[in-house]
């Protein structure tokens, strides 16, 4: 979506798809990032907050729009404090 609606009318405001998978891959980077610094392994980091490494994979690299629970364990298990879940809001 580029703020045009079917019709071809634009709508000033509006984000679009692109933004979106960006915008979701700068925050799966800033969660790699923390969990790298506190030496903490994709696995270590799931088992921690009760979800799977994949589901921890996946929100690095910005594949999944994961519920805001997940990102406010992840914030609170790498001491993030609110960092990671103000991205997310």
């Amino acid at each position: 979506m580029d703020g045009r609606s079917p019709s071809g009318l634009r709508f000033p405001g509006l984000i679009s798809q692109q933004q979106v998978a960006e915008v979701r891959r700068d925050l799966g980077r800033r969660l790699a990032a923390w969990r790298a610094e506190r030496g903490l392994t994709q696995l270590q980091l799931a088992r921690s907050i009760c979800y799977s490494r994949s589901s921890v994979a996946n929100a690095e690299i910005g594949r999944d729009a994961s519920v805001r629970r997940f990102w406010q364990d992840a914030d609170r298990a790498v001491d993030a404090r609110g960092a990671l879940l103000a991205a997310f809001d």
